[in-house]
């Protein structure tokens, strides 16, 4: 990742920090980039009830500097035809819908693909119970992850399993502050 969108990520940062979510009265989430995508770019209805669970703050998405970072170079592809602007804006309206966590990933290993590390070190330092994703490689390491009472689930399995069974409540993270 190129240092300039490093330091971009860490001025929308500033700028979104401003609006904050302030609390952790709801169970946390860490979502990969490609999730995320489907939410701000291509508004894939797969995740419209995460979304909503959100938007209901039923649901609090986790973001760290590094998970941020990768969010803004992949919305700053070329492929995604976006301006600058809309880059900026669709970072900070992610950035915006979650709770930011600032503080030194572990260095656990996870993933065959050691850049997908920092969305499983970011649940670890959180306490988070849940990491979504659609990536393969991620999906692969889920029995890694589980002995660190992470669960990796695609985004029909989390909707299905938590969000439609109502177990969410029961996934509040006992460690609040100890990462903010």
């Amino acid at each position: 990742m190129k240092e300039s969108v490093r330091l971009h990520s860490v001025e929308l940062t500033e700028r979104a920090l401003q609006h904050a979510k302030p609390s952790f009265d709801a169970p946390t989430v860490i979502l990969d980039t490609n999730i995320v995508m489907d939410i701000l770019v291509f508004n894939d209805p797969s995740v419209a009830p995460i979304v909503k669970a959100i938007d209901d703050d039923r649901l609090i998405p986790l973001l760290h500097p590094e998970t941020f970072a990768e969010l803004v170079d992949v919305l700053g592809r070329s492929m995604f035809k976006l301006t600058s602007a809309e880059v900026d804006a669709k970072a900070l309206e992610w950035h915006s819908r979650c709770r930011f966590v600032s503080g030194e990933l572990p260095s656990n290993t996870y993933c065959k693909d050691q850049e997908d590390d920092k969305f499983f070190q970011l649940a670890l330092l959180t306490h988070c119970p849940f990491l979504i994703t659609k990536d393969k490689l991620v999906l692969k390491a889920r029995k890694r992850a589980k002995r660190d009472a992470i669960a990796v689930m695609t985004v029909a399995d989390f909707v299905q399993k938590e969000l439609e069974h109502g177990n969410l409540t029961e996934r509040l993270p006992e460690e609040r502050e100890t990462y903010v």
